[in-house]
């Protein structure tokens, strides 16, 4: 019984909020409604990448490494074999070959529309950004203030429709306080006058 109380939705009487108790590492943390649906997102994310994972955790158990080590060692890999075509097209000029490598790492510089999202948002930086923003932007190639946009559009969305809920249960839950009188029959009618009168 203790276990299912743990893990009930319960409303914050400060600000109205849900929150949604989640048991992580034999922890209990209570999260939003907002983070709950982005973890969501991401959970779904993983059963569609999973089968990929897997081959991953396999290649690195082959190694006789742990998945990260294994991770490292390609990333380490690749890039000294990155090093070494920039160095060839440098003519041999091994510090303008790291120079543009360190230009090729720029994550920024792989979004579509950046300028645009900072000429409307100016005081936001792509690190504030939902990484959910991020990732729709770089797997879709699709502008980055058209992904923050729609994600915004999706959020106010979600809140409407909670609050509508919300609405609608206290509605149900309370019903009518008015008594129109229409369904009372006349015997009930005469019953309650006599009530009144005596």
């Amino acid at each position: 019984m203790e276990e299912k109380n743990e893990i009930t939705p319960q409303q914050s009487t400060e600000n109205n909020n849900l929150f949604i108790p989640v048991k992580f590492n034999k922890e209990i943390r209570n999260i939003t409604v907002e983070e709950a649906s982005s973890l969501s997102q991401k959970g779904l994310k993983y059963d569609a990448i999973s089968p990929q994972w897997e081959k991953v955790r396999l290649f690195a158990k082959q190694e006789n490494m742990s998945t990260s080590d294994f991770l490292n060692a390609l990333e380490k890999k690749r890039t000294e074999k990155r090093i070494e075509e920039l160095t060839q097209q440098c003519g041999g000029n091994s510090e303008m070959a790291h120079r543009i490598l360190s230009l090729e790492g720029n994550t920024e510089e792989e979004l579509r529309g950046l300028n645009d999202f900072k000429e409307y948002f100016p005081e936001k930086s792509t690190d504030s950004l939902p990484t959910e923003v991020i990732d729709r932007a770089k797997e879709n190639n699709s502008n980055l203030l058209d992904e923050y946009l729609r994600y915004k559009a999706r959020q106010d969305a979600l809140k409407y429709a909670q609050e509508k809920q919300k609405r609608e249960n206290i509605q149900s839950s309370v019903g009518s306080q008015k008594d129109s009188g229409l369904s009372r029959s006349p015997e009930s009618h005469e019953f309650i006058r006599g009530i009144w009168n005596h």
